[in-house]
C-alpha cells in the first residue's frame, strides 16, 4: 500500500501521520509503540525556532517520559542504534508501557538552529517546557528525563515550571569534578572546524567533541565496548558556549533545584569523571550520594538516588545499561 503523510495535531505539537500506519486493524501490532516525529514551535528573542522530536505511544499509555539528551549529543544518545536491545533506553521505557518524547535541544538533530549567542539552557527549559504543556492534555502524568547538559535543563524547567509528575537527573551532581571538567574542555573545539561537522552552518559558538576524544570523555574508565563509542562518534552533535556556562553555572545550583516540588531520581557512574571523585560528590553508593545531594532538593516529597559501580559519565552508553533501565522502571512504578 503506498503511504501519504497526513498531518495531525497534539494542542501545539505538529506531528506527521503515516495513513499506512491508521489504516492497519489495531491487533495488528498490539504490542508494538506507534513512533511520530513531532515539531514544537518556540519563540527565542523575537525569532521563531522549532525543537523537534519523537514521540512513541505504546498501546494504552497514559504516562509519557520526555527525555533531554546532554551537551554534544541529540536524539541517539536516548535511541542508541546499536544492540537496542542493551544501549536503547527509549525502547526500553515503551516496552515497560511508558510513551516517550525524546527532544533535539535546539540547535542539535532535526531541531532548527538559532544564532549560537541565543542558546542558552535557560532558552533550552523554555522550549522543553513548550513541548510538556502540549503533551498535557493527552498523557495523565508527564515525567522529564535528562542527562549531563540535558539534567541541567531540566532542572530549571522543573524548578521554573513546577509542571512535571517526576525527575530523573543523570549523569549530574551539584558538586562537579572542576579539575576534570578543566581537562575536557580541552578536548572540545568549535563544530565550524571539525571535520565531520564543517561546513553544517554552524557559527563560532556552537562546540563539539573532537575527533576521536568521546571515549575518555563520556565513556571511560571502566568496560567500554568500541563498537558504541565508534557509533557516538558517528551521531555526534554540539552545543553552544553559553549553553555549557549556563548548565554550569545556573542549571546545577540552588535556587532552581530547590524549587522542584516533584519526586526525583539522582542517576549516576559510580566513575563518573566529570561530576564524581576527590573534591567532587562522593559517587560511590547511593547512600554517599543522597548524603551531600537531597538537601538540594528540599521541595521535593522524595529523592531518590542510584550508582551504577565502575560506569563513566553515560550511563545509557555502558554494557551495564540494562541495570540502569531497570532502576529507572523500578522507580517509576514506585513514585509515579
Amino acid at each position: 500500500m503506498r503511504r501519504r503523510s497526513v498531518i495531525t495535531r497534539l494542542p501545539g505539537l505538529i506531528i506527521p501521520v503515516l495513513l499506512a500506519q491508521l489504516l492497519v486493524p489495531a491487533t495488528a501490532s498490539a504490542t508494538e509503540p506507534v513512533c511520530q516525529p513531532f515539531t514544537q514551535n518556540v519563540s527565542v528573542l523575537l525569532t521563531q525556532q522549532q525543537m523537534r522530536g519523537t514521540l512513541c505511544t505504546p498501546p494504552g499509555a497514559t504516562k509519557v517520559l520526555v527525555m533531554v539528551p546532554g551537551g554534544t549529543y541529540n536524539q541517539t544518545y536516548w535511541n542508541f542504534p546499536y544492540q537496542e536491545g542493551t544501549y536503547n533506553f527509549r525502547k526500553a521505557m515503551n516496552a515497560a508501557g511508558y510513551a516517550t518524547a525524546v527532544v533535539d535541544r535546539l540547535g542539535t538533530g532535526a531541531s532548527s538552529r538559532p544564532l549560537g549567542t541565543l542558546v542558552t539552557a535557560l532558552v533550552q527549559a523554555k522550549a522543553v517546557h513548550k513541548v510538556i504543556q502540549s503533551l498535557r492534555s493527552s498523557f495523565a502524568k508527564v515525567v522529564l528525563i535528562g542527562h549531563s547538559v540535558g539534567s541541567a535543563i531540566s532542572v530549571l524547567e522543573a524548578g521554573t515550571h513546577r509542571d512535571v509528575d517526576g525527575v530523573v537527573l543523570t549523569g549530574m551532581t551539584h558538586h562537579p569534578n572542576l579539575l576534570n571538567l578543566s581537562t575536557a574542555l580541552t578536548d572540545i573545539h568549535p563544530a565550524m572546524l571539525d571535520p565531520q561537522l564543517q561546513g553544517g552552518g554552524y557559527d563560532p559558538n556552537y562546540l563539539t567533541s573532537k575527533p576521536g576524544k568521546r571515549g575518555p570523555l563520556f565513556h571511560e574508565p571502566g568496560a567500554v565496548d568500541p563498537a558504541v563509542v565508534a557509533v557516538d562518534e558517528q551521531t555526534k552533535d554540539v552545543l553552544t558556549v553559553l549553553e555549557t556556562g549556563d548548565s554550569l553555572g545556573v542549571g546545577i545550583i540552588p535556587p532552581y533545584s530547590a524549587l522542584i516540588n516533584a519526586p526525583v531520581l539522582l542517576a549516576i557512574g559510580g566513575s563518573d569523571k566529570l561530576f564524581c571523585g576527590t573534591g567532587a560528590t562522593n559517587c560511590s553508593s547511593a547512600n554517599t550520594v543522597l548524603a551531600t545531594e537531597s538537601a538540594y532538593y528540599p521541595h521535593a516529597p522524595h529523592v531518590s538516588a542510584y550508582v551504577a559501580p565502575g560506569v563513566g559519565h553515560d550511563l545509557n552508553l555502558h554494557p551495564s545499561a540494562p541495570q540502569y533501565q531497570q532502576a529507572v522502571l523500578n522507580w517509576l512504578s514506585t513514585h509515579i
